[in-house]
């Protein structure tokens, strides 16, 4: 098969795979994104679900505001604004360069559809990257194909893309940094370092848990490549031409230790500075249960892989041992070996704090591997198991090939991993408005004003709350300043100068007090979000709120639009 037929095979599965997957996203491709997928009996799609795909779309849109000029270059001015634009300034690549996908085709097409037209072109990617890794271990191209299903029909690739986390597109990547180093190594070609290169900087803006897993895994890819012989059975190259095929990653990583250095203080002034506690590493571990329980509860589910998958992998891995159990331990061994031990370390890594022997291997990582203190979900070391699963399947399944109806036997076990995936999702999907009224005329009034608009949300969250990402959404569409954001880096101070000291607006209490707060932030009005009250504890309910800030001095009704009012802060 030719290199355009291939990419055109691999197109078609991608495809094919994302109709099925997130089905009925395609009907609302331009009108909703997907939020979750595991709705819970809820409806299929519902009005402007906060939560992390409404925060992950404001940071493209960031992207897209910039590029279009509207918005200073770094400058995230739109939240956690105390007053001063200048304090603003965030350095970082806002997720490149899935960002510039979306920029490009929201520009056309408008936020929904940017947004899902990425999701879409990222899982078009991987698949091309799992088809062209599987046809460099294989000779079947019907078998190459078996093998990049599976690895692309792996569920949690599914949980991230459908609910807005960065690695659901970075781990798009990853296939082409081993495909890269595959060819660099056991090839010598430079375009094998320099498609690796690019990979890895993509990654490292992408999702930085992608590009730290990846940075892991490079060491170990380079060990397969150099074990293994070349694809075309010719003699392998020296090593000097894998050094010099591989120069172009020495560039990949200036560029990274550069960008790095640049987003250092950012990260090291923040709240999670000194690396997760173990007690947050057990609240965000799954179960074990999780493995082959489809619909378990929390983050279990993100660890499911189903009982055909284990059964495919078992079988496989059976096979090719029985066939090679009296070959000499050498190049035909020893690399799917160390597949089979990095396959099984990385699934009790994913398996956290509640792993065997109280999760000995994560406090392992935690005390050996450079950073590893700074990551709260252990399971994100998935974004590998792709790779993985093409790597270790391409090696093997050959094996179970040559048994009598081996290729039947085969079909069928892809047929129920495919089946046994997408039974774990029921999607759902956010229709998001195209207008905020009480926004837009907080907005204008500024302007009229000839001032910034800028307001505090209500309810009032912790920083760390997704429920404020609909806030951040109301910003794209309006422009208007809010102290309110969402972050899982909160910036430092923020509890203390905002949540505690305006926390009484939650109750509807507008004193003396508050009212000085809320002008040494310069801000200059309120809005009331009464429908998501009933999210919020110990406050009361929004009709209690809205009467105590309709009669405040202090205030004055500029809009109301459904379930939003925007109130003007009145003048001393």
């Amino acid at each position: 098969m030719t290199g355009w037929r291939r990419l055109c095979s691999a197109l078609l599965l991608g495809a094919a795979m994302w109709m099925l997957f997130t089905w009925p996203l395609a009907k609302q491709f331009s009108r909703a994104i997907p939020w979750t997928g595991d709705r819970a009996g809820g409806a299929t799609v519902q009005e402007l679900v906060p939560g992390d795909h409404l925060q992950l779309l404001y940071h493209f849109w960031l992207m897209r505001d910039m590029l279009a000029g509207h918005t200073p270059w770094f400058a995230n001015v739109y939240e956690f604004n105390l007053g001063d634009d200048a304090a603003r300034i965030e350095s970082g690549a806002y997720y490149a360069p899935f960002s510039l996908v979306y920029a490009a085709l929201a520009g056309w097409g408008g936020d929904a559809w940017g947004w899902n037209g990425t999701g879409l072109i990222a899982i078009l990617v991987a698949a091309w990257g799992l088809l062209a890794l599987a046809r460099r271990h294989v000779e079947s191209e019907g078998l190459a194909f078996a093998v990049a299903a599976v690895a692309l029909a792996t569920p949690y690739a599914w949980t991230t893309l459908l609910g807005g986390s960065p690695t659901g597109f970075g781990m798009a990547l990853v296939p082409w940094l081993a495909w890269g180093l595959d060819v660099a190594v056991r090839d010598g070609r430079v375009r094998g370092g320099v498609v690796a290169a690019v990979a890895l900087v993509a990654a490292a803006g992408a999702d930085l848990h992608t590009f730290y897993f990846s940075v892991l895994f490079a060491p170990v890819l380079l060990c397969l490549s150099a074990g293994w012989g070349r694809a075309d059975g010719r003699c392998q190259p020296s090593w000097s031409q894998r050094l010099r095929a591989l120069w172009p990653l020495a560039v990949g990583g200036l560029l990274i230790a550069a960008f790095a250095a640049w987003t250092h203080q950012q990260l090291a002034e923040s709240t999670v500075a000194g690396g997760r506690t173990w007690a947050e590493m057990k609240l965000f571990s799954p179960a074990g249960k999780g493995f082959v329980w489809a619909h378990a509860p929390g983050m279990s589910r993100h660890l499911y892989l189903g009982v055909a998958w284990f059964v495919l992998v078992g079988l496989s891995g059976w096979a090719f041992v029985r066939e090679n159990r009296r070959a000499a331990v050498g190049s035909r061994r020893w690399p799917v070996l160390l597949l089979f031990v990095l396959l099984g370390g990385v699934l009790l890594l994913a398996w956290g704090a509640h792993g065997p022997l109280d999760g000995v291997i994560l406090k392992l990582a935690r005390k050996t591997l450079p950073r590893f203190v700074m990551i709260r979900q252990s399971v994100k070391v998935y974004c590998l198991l792709p790779t993985i699963m093409v790597l270790l399947l391409a090696r093997t399944l050959p094996a179970l090939q040559r048994w009598r109806w081996g290729n039947v036997l085969i079909v069928a076990l892809v047929v129920l991993v495919l089946i046994d995936s997408r039974r774990a999702f029921a999607p759902g999907l956010c229709r998001l408005p195209r207008q905020m009224p009480a926004y837009e005329a907080v907005a204008a009034d500024a302007t009229e004003k000839d001032a910034l608009p800028h307001a505090l949300a209500l309810p009032l969250w912790p920083g760390d709350s997704h429920e404020s990402s609909r806030y951040e959404y109301a910003a794209m569409l309006s422009r208007v300043r809010l102290v309110n954001g969402y972050s899982p880096v909160i910036p430092p101070g923020y509890r203390e100068a905002v949540v505690v000291p305006l926390s009484p607006l939650n109750q509807g209490e507008l004193g003396p007090a508050e009212v000085q707060r809320l002008r040494e932030l310069r801000v200059g009005y309120l809005i009331v979000h009464a429908d998501a009250f009933g999210a919020a504890r110990d406050v009361p309910d929004a009709a209690t709120v809205l009467a105590r800030l309709q009669t405040n001095p202090h205030l004055k009704l500029l809009a109301q639009h459904e379930s939003q009012w925007a109130f003007e802060l009145l003048p001393e």
